[in-house]
């Protein structure tokens, strides 16, 4: 009996040891610390301090001071934007100090906003600074295309056209007029399409969104600021860079509208008919009865749908002729449909090859490029080449106390076919486009007729379509050619210590061409045999002087002051002359196409 009692007092002695221990081992204690940032020991504000898979967490007062309740087996983890997360283990600590490493994309970073540049940790409105490196791997022909996603706050609307400068939105659509915003290329304010610029000639990018960061640039700024800076030299040996790229541009043909077949279609304008409680007036093309039935012509000459007969299709009596009164197309019915948009786009190649050479000595240093870009376009019939040569030097005298340098681009680019390359995009899949003839012309009419001319919607209830790639085909020779150059010179120097004067001097100089042409469309129910040639040249040029005095001071390490004035002067002048002839005896030959050898509707437009 004693040993039953000795027994069970000692296993209720360990029980209650065990009880200890663990209550001991679970005890919170009161943990105080401070955390400071490792570039300039200041303490960080609202820092995040949480318990490692637990519950419980605080923030950083105004002097970077926290205070938690922990255990000592606890892990504490540290976090605050712009620098890396910090684990600390609480151990036996009542009192701990945690350094915080900056990231790689550190916050001391210098940020151009406008006349000056200020670092990350400064800024105070909307600024976003784009990842060159994601910019720069995304294959596009424009670094506004490339942009797309690389930016909050920053839609990017493209057409697709080969070439073309896309839509920029940042925070959306402010007027019914232009929404484009500026940009500030190497310091010279710029308005326009940018596919003239070469995406890696871009040392950085900034997107200035709010009021309060594109205010200095005034109402020109009204929809944002764009700041590009192209690459500089760098002193050292020479460095030679070749960078190349081709790729296939396939559509997203997953994307398309899946359309009505031939009898699918008669049966639903049968059915509307019904519905309404109408007679049956579908035209010619699906008979009379209750139910539909498809024709085998479309027309043969005035003879339409189920009215043609086997000596109306007599392909003896084809004659497509300029004449109306002549005219004579027999065209099949394809029952089993077209599929239009298959039949205006394709896989398209588009290859790009950059060369590039940086170099100099300590006071002096040099950056040149030179690209290629060809790209074909996945609408049938359109294309874009672009040659681009840049150039950049900089030059420091005086112990450094004076620089000098200049930037210069020059571009040559051709766009040929629909839509391509247009001052406003949008062109290339508006209502007026191949894409949007797609969308509206039946699938009933094939896309070649017996003798494998152009077929359309010549015929009974046939619709004001044109066919699609008749109206790519015809368009293939119309041609925009741009030759372009951007570029400035400056200079700065040090007047005594943080006062810093600059001037810089921008030129624009453009000269463009173009000419377009009509062919005779009496396939089209709306169609005529008119035939035309219209040609245009002009020239854009524009200066911007600019002036600065920048002034900026630290005082105790923690305040810094920043003051700028300066002036500004701009002066642009632009000019085009447009021409036509109509009535071309020979069609097709462009070594046949010039304005003098048209005849009659003569107009000059300045």
């Amino acid at each position: 009996m004693r040993q039953n009692q000795s027994f069970v007092q000692r296993r209720l002695f360990l029980w209650l040891l065990a009880v200890l221990f663990a209550v001991g081992a679970n005890a919170q204690t009161k943990i105080t610390g401070k955390v400071i940032a490792s570039d300039d020991r200041q303490p960080v504000v609202g820092a995040s301090i949480k318990i490692k898979n637990g519950a419980g967490g605080t923030s950083t007062d105004a002097n970077g001071v926290f205070t938690l309740s922990a255990k000592s087996t606890d892990v504490l983890v540290v976090s605050f934007v712009g620098y890396a997360p910090k684990e600390v283990t609480v151990g036996n600590q009542t009192n701990l100090n945690i350094t915080l490493a900056t990231e790689n994309n550190n916050l001391s970073d210098v940020v151009v906003t406008g006349y000056s540049s200020q670092r990350k940790k400064d800024l105070t409105g909307a600024v976003a600074v784009v990842d060159m490196g994601l910019l720069k791997a995304q294959p596009a022909a424009s670094a506004v295309e490339a942009l797309q996603g690389k930016a909050t706050g920053v839609s990017i609307i493209n057409d697709g056209a080969p070439g073309s400068t896309p839509q920029i939105r940042i925070r959306g659509t402010s007027t019914i007029n232009n929404n484009e915003p500026l940009y500030v290329i190497d310091g010279v304010p710029f308005e326009g399409k940018l596919s003239w610029l070469n995406q890696n000639d871009i040392e950085s990018l900034q997107v200035l969104k709010d009021a309060s960061s594109a205010s200095i640039y005034g109402s020109r700024a009204n929809n944002g600021v764009v700041i590009i800076t192209t690459k500089k030299g760098t002193s050292g040996a020479p460095k030679i860079t070749v960078d190349s790229y081709y790729g296939t541009q396939v559509p997203r043909s997953g994307s398309f509208p899946e359309m009505m077949t031939p009898q699918q279609y008669a049966q639903y304008v049968f059915d509307s008919y019904t519905n309404s409680g109408k007679a049956i007036a579908a035209g010619r093309n699906y008979g009379s009865g209750s139910t539909p039935t498809l024709p085998e012509y479309l027309v043969a000459g005035s003879v339409l749908g189920q009215d043609v007969t086997a000596a109306d299709a007599d392909p003896s009596k084809y004659n497509y002729s300029r004449d109306p009164g002549l005219f004579y197309q027999i065209t099949r019915a394809n029952k089993a449909g077209t599929n239009w948009f298959d039949e205006i786009t394709k896989a398209a190649p588009i290859q790009n090859y950059q060369l590039g050479a940086t170099g100099g000595s300590e006071n002096a240093t040099y950056s040149l490029s030179a690209g290629y870009l060809n790209q074909k376009g996945t609408i049938e019939y359109t294309g874009f080449k672009r040659y681009n040569f840049r150039s950049n030097t900089t030059v420091n005298a005086f112990n450094k106390r004076v620089r000098f340098g200049e930037n210069a681009q020059y571009s040559y680019s051709e766009g040929f076919g629909f839509g391509v390359n247009p001052n406003t995009p949008g062109g290339y899949q508006d209502q007026g486009s191949a894409l949007g003839w797609a969308y509206r012309i039946p699938t009933i009419i094939p896309v070649y007729d017996i003798n494998g001319n152009f077929a359309g919607s010549r015929g009974s209830q046939l619709g004001n379509a044109e066919n699609p790639l008749a109206f790519l085909y015809r368009a293939k020779d119309n041609v925009n050619k741009n030759n372009f150059f951007f570029g400035n010179i400056f200079a700065e120097g040090d007047i005594v210590k943080g006062l810093v004067l600059k001037t810089n001097f921008g030129i624009r100089y453009e000269n463009y061409n173009g000419l377009s042409m009509r062919y005779p469309n009496l396939e089209f129910s709306e169609g005529n045999n008119s035939n035309n040639l219209n040609e245009y040249q002009g020239y854009n040029t524009e200066w911007t002087w600019t002036n600065t005095l920048n002034y900026t001071a630290t005082f105790g390490e923690k305040h810094r002051l920043t003051a700028l004035v300066g002036t500004e002067a701009i002066r642009s002048r632009s000019r085009q002359l447009n021409a036509g002839r109509n009535d071309f005896f020979l069609l097709g030959d462009l070594d046949y196409y010039y304005l003098n050898t048209g005849s009659a509707g003569e107009k000059l437009r300045c």
